[in-house]
């Protein structure tokens, strides 16, 4: 069963359930240019105008945590006076799990491998970074031990290439 439009256009209520798995917005809206419009949630702060929202915001094609003048009652390209900051406490993204706490100056983020990721400090050694691999363009200046390898078994002298 779908969402019916109420009778007035205040929903008194201080709770409401919802049964129906999707929620469809900015359905029949008079404004011709509708699929132009913003779309989300306002929540009005007081008289001031100062009011938070989550938004789509057409224009920009993204999702922004904003601060508005725009009511409930505000169609179109909605003003947005600042972008807001979101905060999550623990996030898990794409299968990574990111810390919940900064690393402190001169930490790197590493993965362990199964998702989790952390800070840690640079290694003292640069053996301890792995093997680098590519093509060196220009002269480069490397202090320490060097191996040269060419095809992953050759050893090649040290020299100029």
């Amino acid at each position: 069963m779908g969402l019916t439009k109420p009778k007035s256009t205040n929903i008194d209520t201080s709770k409401w359930v919802i049964g129906d798995p999707i929620i469809e917005m900015n359905v029949n809206l008079a404004d011709a240019n509708a699929n132009n419009t913003d779309i989300g949630f306002i929540f009005k702060r007081g008289t001031t105008g100062d009011n938070t929202a989550l938004l789509w915001d057409k224009s920009a094609q993204e999702f922004v945590f904003a601060i508005t003048t725009a009511t409930g009652d505000s169609v179109g390209d909605l003003p947005i006076t600042a972008y807001s900051d979101l905060q999550i406490k623990n996030l898990t993204s794409a299968g990574l799990k990111y810390p919940t706490a900064d690393g402190t100056n001169g930490h790197v983020l590493v993965t362990d491998g199964a998702g989790n990721l952390s800070f840690s400090s640079v290694p003292a050694s640069p053996a301890a970074w792995g093997v680098i691999t590519g093509t060196l363009a220009n002269q480069i200046d490397l202090q320490g031990e060097l191996d040269l390898k060419y095809d992953d078994s050759t050893t090649m002298d040290a020299g100029t290439y």
